[in-house]
């Protein structure tokens, strides 16, 4: 139980409403900690945020693990209301660890990126917020017009992929013994490379930077980079994707038009430009 000396102003209605009460009158009001989390949720609505800082600290101390975790939720928003960014991503971030399926919580971690300027921290938590089913359709909305934003405002973007690559012909052989010609003279035969399998390793890594211009334009340059790699460096396939072009921004996305150039590399060997 929580004790709260005066009166609460009738923010929950199990405290008696006592806004007319006089000092003299004044009652102290039992709570159960459950309860002093409602009123501190009310508290913060109110804008009251030393009073809720306050009886959040004291119910920190709760037996229940749920309490324990609310109040460090609702200490992570005044730390946030506050501008105190790095203590309320601290307090998400604790809470998260734990418990990585809390939507409200992560969906309060990604406005904190977003009101410091951190846009891809941002956008990958927005878009786990979306993932959630439960989601209500306005939050849904608003999650959809913060990730937008996200991606407009972040002036770059990485993506990086790792996978193993079984291939039961990596030498594209036909799978004939030989190849035969009729010369009209005779025939004349070669034997053909037979089928190799092997293993390799399939990674690629890639990054787009955004040069700003204006509010809406500016210059988007990508680069790609993609290999397979096997034991054999016979057989290896590199590739590099390079382009640069004009990029536009709307209301819900972007418009970019980059010409590009390719490279490939085949068997250590360099193969083609486009």
């Amino acid at each position: 139980m929580r004790r709260l000396i005066g009166c609460l102003m009738g923010v929950v209605a199990m405290v008696p409403v006592c806004a007319m009460a006089t000092p003299s009158t004044a009652q102290t009001v039992e709570l159960t900690d459950a309860q002093a989390l409602a009123v501190s949720d009310m508290m913060l609505s109110a804008g009251d945020l030393l009073a809720a800082e306050s009886l959040l600290n004291d119910i920190l101390q709760s037996d229940d693990v749920d309490i324990r975790i609310g109040a460090l939720f609702q200490l992570g928003r005044v730390a946030a209301m506050r501008g105190n960014y790095d203590t309320a991503e601290r307090y998400f971030l604790t809470i998260l660890k734990f418990h990585p399926d809390m939507t409200p919580v992560r969906l309060e971690l990604a406005q904190v990126y977003m009101l410091t300027g951190q846009y891809g921290l941002a956008d990958f938590n927005l878009r786990l917020v979306l993932a959630d089913k439960n989601l209500l359709p306005g939050v849904a909305n608003r999650v959809r017009s913060l990730i937008n934003a996200a991606r407009q405002r972040k002036n770059w973007s990485v993506n990086a992929g790792l996978s193993i690559v079984p291939d039961s012909n990596i030498n594209n052989a036909t799978g004939r013994a030989q190849e035969c010609i009729n010369f009209g003279f005779g025939i004349m035969c070669r034997p053909l490379e037979q089928e190799n399998s092997g293993v390799g390793l399939r990674y690629s890594l890639g990054g787009d930077y955004y040069l700003r211009l204006t509010n809406r334009w500016g210059i988007k340059n990508s680069a790609h980079l993609s290999a397979i790699d096997f034991a054999t460096s016979r057989y290896d396939d590199y590739s590099l994707y390079l382009a640069s072009g004009p990029r536009y921004l709307m209301s819900r996305g972007y418009v970019s038009l980059q010409p590009f150039t390719q490279m490939r590399w085949y068997a250590g060997k360099y193969y083609s430009t486009v």
